[in-house]
């Protein structure tokens, strides 16, 4: 572990990541595995009526930044001095602090651009913006994502790997 992180600090990265994922919905499950039936736009499901609407995607975006862009290039916003890590410096700019949630996947507390990388590339929703994500799976451009469209989505393929 790199000097002046402690135990206790990863303790703390770890129970942060584990809120966002269930506060921000970005959780590593599948339509298969509970995720709810819109998968990772379950979340944004204000009225909780199983369909995304386009005004409820814009208001769950407008919450927190991290969610109108694709991790790896909320990362890079914060890398400011470009080196691939991000420091506990540029840590603490970053809103909400948890943002990058389990990204750290060695746990070794400090958060580098190939692991946001890697764990993006899970999951197409942490690629893009979850914008343009709706925009994708609203396959009829009505504005609303269905849990039909969800669905139809992950069956076409239309996802990264869902076992990862």
């Amino acid at each position: 572990m790199k000097k002046g992180i402690g135990a206790g600090a990863v303790i703390a990265v770890v129970l942060l990541g584990a809120f966002w994922m269930l506060t921000s919905g970005a959780s590593d499950s599948t339509l298969s595995k509970g995720a709810g039936p819109l998968g990772a736009l379950d979340a944004p499901d204000a009225n909780h009526d199983g369909a995304v609407t386009r005004a409820e995607i814009e208001g769950f975006v407008a919450e927190r930044p991290e969610r109108s862009v694709g991790m790896v290039d909320y990362f890079d916003q914060y890398d400011t001095d470009f080196d691939s890590t991000l420091s506990p410096k540029e840590m603490d700019r970053i809103p909400p602090p948890y943002s990058f949630g389990p990204s750290d996947l060695n746990g070794d507390g400090v958060l580098t651009r190939e692991e946001v990388e890697v764990f993006a590339s899970a999951r197409l929703y942490r690629q893009i913006g979850l914008r343009e994500f709706f925009d994708l799976v609203d396959t009829n451009a009505d504005g609303i994502v269905s849990g039909a469209e969800m669905a139809a989505a992950h069956k076409a393929g239309q996802f990264a790997d869902e076992d990862s």
